[in-house]
């Protein structure tokens, strides 16, 4: 799933005329946020059903410790994405892939905004 969310993205920028370096950055950082949302929802699940233990134990995560668990995720992602790993990627999805671009970006908004949706919505239930 993050694999397919990178090829598109680099290939979307390459596409564009982007370079090598900067259509991996902009596929490391969608991915980054994708884990991120994915790992909110996770935290989310796991506070709405185990609420008082949490609520306990955890109480409140300062905001310095989010940007280093964000820059952290960030950094590994980038870290993950290197020249072979995209290299692979790219001869994964290369025949497989349809060249629809609607269809294609669809996906990509239901991976990512889906969980942020049911994220927002545990979140604000407690």
């Amino acid at each position: 799933m993050y694999d397919f969310i990178y090829f598109i993205i680099y290939q979307q920028q390459i596409e564009k005329g982007k370079s090598l370096g900067f259509a991996r950055y902009n596929g490391c950082l969608i991915v980054g946020l994708t884990v991120i949302i994915h790992l909110m929802l996770l935290f989310s699940i796991l506070k709405t059903i185990f609420s008082d233990w949490f609520t306990h134990h955890l109480g409140k995560v300062s905001e310095g410790t989010n940007l280093f668990f964000t820059i952290a995720i960030f950094c590994l992602v980038f870290y993950y994405y290197n020249a072979r790993k995209t290299k692979r990627v790219m001869n994964k999805y290369a025949g497989k892939v349809k060249q629809k671009k609607i269809f294609n970006l669809l996906k990509i908004t239901v991976i990512i905004f889906i969980p942020l949706m049911i994220e927002i919505m545990l979140a604000r239930k407690y």
